[in-house]
This record gives C-alpha cells, sequence and structure tokens, in this order.
C-alpha cells in the first residue's frame, strides 16, 4: 500500500465526529511556520498541529465523515496532507484527550486506544520515573483577588527596578566574594542546615506564585497547586501550561522566567541583609536565600542547559518547541547517518535554522548534565563517601552505560542495519576507537 493510504481507514472513514466546541485554537508562528495549538480544558494537555490537521479538525463539524474531511484535506494543502496514518494518530489523540464529540464503534475504539497508548508510552519512556506530583489547591481565585496589586511587577517600570536591585545585588556578591565563600564552609552545621530547610519552602513557593501571577497578568486560568516530589525531595508547583497557548513568545517566557527573576530578586534583598547583620539565626537565613535564590538558579533551574525554567524561556526564545527530545533526536540520528554509515535513514523534519541549535544543544547539554552530576558526586563523596560513589554509578549507568547497551541493542536487531550489519558494526567500533 502506498504511504498515502492506510489499512485501518475503512475503521474511520464513515465517522461523523465533531470537534468539541469549548476548545480554543491557538495560532502560533515558529521560525516562520505557522502552527495551530489547541489545550485540553481537562488535562491541561497541550497540542501542536500543523495547519493541514487543523483544517481537518476544524472540517469535523458532526455532518461530514472522517474520509471527507481528509480529501478536502487533501485537496486543500496538497503534499502538506496528513497521511491517513498520520490524520488516524490525530484523530486518537484529540479523541483521548476528549476534544473530539460522538460516538466511535468499539473496533475504531480499541485503534484510537492502541495508536494513543504508543505515543503514551514513549512520552512515559522519557519521564523521570521519580518525579510525581501531589495536586493540593485551586489557587485561581486568590491569584484573582491579588492580580491587580502584582501587575505593577510586569510593566517596564517594575521591571527597571527589579534590574536594578539584582544588579546591586551581584555587585555586592562579587565584591564580597571571598568572605561569602568561606561561609560556604559551615553549610553542613546544625544551624545552616535549619536555615536551609526553612528558606528552601518559601523561596520555591514564592517561585511558584510568581508563574502563576505571570500567567493571571494576561488572563490564563491557574488551578492546580501542590507538591512535586523530584527524587523524594518535595517541591512546590503550579501548573502554568494555560501560557502555552498564549500566541507571543515574549509572554511564554515572561512566564517561563518568572520564577527565576523571584529567586534572583529575593537572593539579592538576602545578600544585604547578609551583608548588614551580625552572625546569626538571621544570617543563616539569609546565606540560604542566597543560595537557594541565587547559586542554585543560575546552575539548576536558570541554565538553559537542565531542563527547568531556563530551558522553556530558550526554548521559546529561539522557536524551537520540545528541545530537548527533538535534539537528541537530531543528532542520534545524525550520528547514525555519519559513524555508522546508515545514508538512508532519513534525518527528521526541521525548520530552516533548526539543525545547528539542535546538535548544539544536544552535546551541550548532555556535557553539562553528566559534568553537574559528577561535581555533586565528587562533593558529596567528601563528606559521604557511599553516597557520592552510588551517584557517580548512577550518573555514568544513565548517561553513558545505558545509551551504550541500546546502541548495542540497535545495531544487533534493527531491520534498517539489514544487510549492512557487518559494516556497520566494523564502522562504529572503528569510531569508537
Amino acid at each position: 500500500m502506498d504511504p498515502l493510504h492506510s489499512s485501518s481507514w475503512y475503521r474511520v472513514a464513515a465517522l461523523r465526529p465533531r470537534f468539541a466546541s469549548e476548545a480554543r485554537f491557538h495560532r502560533h508562528r515558529y521560525r516562520g511556520e505557522v502552527w495551530w495549538v489547541v489545550r485540553d480544558p481537562a488535562s491541561g494537555g497541550v497540542h501542536r498541529l500543523t495547519p493541514a490537521i487543523h483544517g481537518l479538525a476544524l472540517a469535523l463539524d458532526g455532518s461530514r465523515t472522517v474520509d471527507e474531511a481528509w480529501l478536502a484535506s487533501v485537496a486543500r494543502f496538497g503534499d502538506d496532507a496528513p497521511t491517513q496514518d498520520e490524520a488516524i494518530a490525530a484523530l486518537a489523540a484529540l479523541h483521548g484527550a476528549g476534544l473530539l464529540r460522538g460516538d466511535v464503534p468499539a473496533d475504531t475504539e480499541a485503534l484510537f486506544r492502541r495508536t494513543d497508548e504508543q505515543a503514551r508510552k514513549e512520552r512515559r519512556g522519557r519521564r523521570n520515573p521519580v518525579a510525581f506530583r501531589v495536586p493540593l489547591v485551586d489557587p485561581d481565585a486568590f491569584l484573582e483577588r491579588w492580580k491587580d496589586r502584582i501587575a505593577p511587577l510586569f510593566t517596564r517600570t517594575g521591571a527597571a527596578v527589579w534590574a536594578l536591585v539584582v544588579l546591586a545585588g551581584g555587585v555586592a556578591a562579587v565584591k564580597n566574594a571571598p568572605e561569602l565563600a568561606g561561609a560556604s564552609r559551615s553549610l553542613l552545621e546544625p544551624g545552616s542546615v535549619l536555615a536551609f530547610w526553612l528558606a528552601y519552602p518559601l523561596v520555591k513557593t514564592l517561585h511558584e506564585l510568581g508563574h502563576a501571577f505571570a500567567v493571571k497578568h494576561w488572563g490564563g486560568e491557574v488551578r492546580e497547586m501542590g507538591i512535586l516530589f523530584l527524587v523524594f525531595v518535595p517541591v512546590p508547583y503550579v501548573d502554568a501550561s494555560a501560557a502555552s497557548v498564549y500566541p507571543e513568545k515574549r509572554r511564554r517566557m515572561v512566564v517561563g522566567g518568572a520564577g527565576i527573576a523571584v529567586e534572583l530578586f529575593l537572593a539579592s534583598l538576602a545578600t544585604f541583609v547578609w551583608l548588614a547583620v551580625e552572625p546569626g539565626t538571621v544570617r543563616h537565613v539569609a546565606y540560604a536565600v542566597m543560595l537557594v535564590g541565587g547559586v542554585s538558579t543560575l546552575f539548576f533551574n536558570g541554565n538553559p542547559l537542565l531542563r527547568f525554567d531556563g530551558y522553556h524561556v530558550l526554548a521559546d526564545g529561539i522557536e524551537i518547541p520540545n528541545l530537548g527530545q527533538r535534539s537528541n533526536e537530531y543528532l542520534k540520528i545524525l550520528l547514525r547517518r555519519r559513524l555508522l554509515g546508515l545514508r538512508d535513514v532519513p534525518l527528521p523534519d526541521t525548520a530552516p535554522g533548526e539543525p545547528p541549535w539542535l546538535v548544539s544543544y544536544a552535546i551541550a547539554a548532555t556535557t553539562y548534565g553528566i559534568g553537574v552530576m559528577l561535581g555533586i558526586a565528587l562533593y558529596l563523596a567528601t563528606h559521604f563517601f557511599a553516597a557520592g560513589v552510588a551517584l557517580a554509578c548512577f550518573t555514568l549507568y544513565s548517561r553513558v552505560g545505558r545509551p551504550l547497551v541500546a546502541l548495542i541493542g540497535f545495531l544487533s536487531t534493527d531491520p534498517v542495519v539489514g544487510e549492512h550489519r557487518g559494516r556497520v558494526l566494523g564502522g562504529s567500533f572503528g569510531a569508537v576507537a
């Protein structure tokens, strides 16, 4: 069968579904290309659709069959129209998100479930198995009451005040760097540990409220706030996914960077407090706020090479959605083509100017991630030898061992390698050597 058609098409061709009336499409532009973003109002999930899939979805009004809508899409978009398999995958995702209405026969329901479940499995496989959320409250009413008082912070005047305070705090920290570095020797003392446990939840809660108020400032809703357990460490979070549909990338960047801005502001204020007070509890807390809001923000949360806030700001800024996953996938296929000689493996579709970003980001993020984890392991090993060694082993396994095992499995079983397996194996071992 040719690539345009699908052997499963008969199961969906005669259906007459309609798109959910409560769903809203938002037109985005990435590197000159138009995409349509629709948000699932129930789960908060965001779906990014090509213009052709968007046209297909709009044509599903309950009167047309899926086949009629698809044929209209082919006539309108030509070579850019979705194949029948792509249309089935899109319908499965939209149906699974509750965005399609209408009765679906049992066999078609099973087809949708299998298709959507495969995509969900791939997404679950990319998630961190030791990170899970516990929703606690709906903060939207609280945010609504306070948003007008917070609004001046999102003006140019507010940005200027923030910049002056952060700049002054940074200058003060640099001028007193030796004294600040000397204070780090007492980090494991009981007073410092207690101060850290007091400062951390407060700073992170204000961080999340920064995201939440930024979403509210432009009319979005924030319906969930709770605790994220990351490697079993509790961290506050808010669901700011409503910002994903904002067409203006500047607004998405402000929402993504609002938490970083809050932490840097708090760290700057804490620097002034630390310099002004005598040694004691207040100074311990101020130093803890500086570490949480300053050092950890610059090296972790604000660093675009780790998939935290800085990463999302960068992805929006350079207009490459899903930057991390796409960069890894692009580099993996590029290496297969260059090092293993698998020229028949096609590179993923990219927009103009994306390939250099994808390759550079994948290499830089992988290198930085390994360096950070080994650095933490080395620090732990000097104080808690067993914990440091365990973290180092886990890092080497997850970043080196597991990819190597996956490569061996690919070379041994992938049908693409096929009859060229001997040459490919020789080339791969030659590249390693």
